[in-house]
């Protein structure tokens, strides 16, 4: 990612959620916008929020079949309804995109991370704030998003902007 120099960074008390990521290589890639969310990024979509309550409340999405909860399968089952497959792991695989699923101590999915097909570093969605383009998975982990728990992909290219408008 080169230099730090000229690159825009997260303000102190946001870096300070990220505990990994104020030593790492990170940029910021986007300004905040509170239009969508990490899973919605991961997705490829960011016209809207991704989310799975119970209710399914105003402005919220899930893709139509997906399981509902706050457990990783209906976080995997969400990106198994726009054509990925789970993974053995997060390394970079000519024709694929991937996607990495975070949980928390109680195994309750938190986060999710898209991988960039250009050099295999990671980029997140944090939160309503900025998106951002970090070397590993654990750059964001251990603070608000627990750890990276599992993979999915999906071959380059696939048509997922037809699947995920509804």
């Amino acid at each position: 990612m080169g230099s730090n120099s000229g690159t825009q960074r997260l303000s102190p008390d946001r870096l300070a959620r990220f505990p990994r990521l104020s030593s790492s290589d990170y940029e910021v890639t986007s300004n905040e916008c509170r239009r969508y969310n990490c899973v919605a990024y991961a997705a490829g979509d960011e016209t809207r929020k991704w989310d799975c309550p119970s209710i399914p409340e105003p402005g919220y999405y899930w893709p139509p079949g997906a399981i509902r909860g706050d457990e990783v399968a209906a976080l995997v089952s969400a990106f198994q309804a726009i054509g990925y497959e789970v993974c053995q792991d997060g390394k970079l695989e000519t024709g694929f995109e991937k996607v990495a699923i975070y949980v928390d101590h109680d195994g309750q999915w938190t986060h999710a991370a898209k991988q960039r097909e250009d050099d295999g570093h990671w980029s997140s969605k944090l939160g309503d704030w900025e998106d951002t383009r970090h070397a590993t998975l654990m750059d964001i982990g251990d603070g608000d998003y627990g750890v990276p728990y599992c993979f999915l992909r999906r071959p380059t290219g696939f048509a997922a902007d037809e699947k995920t408008r509804t």
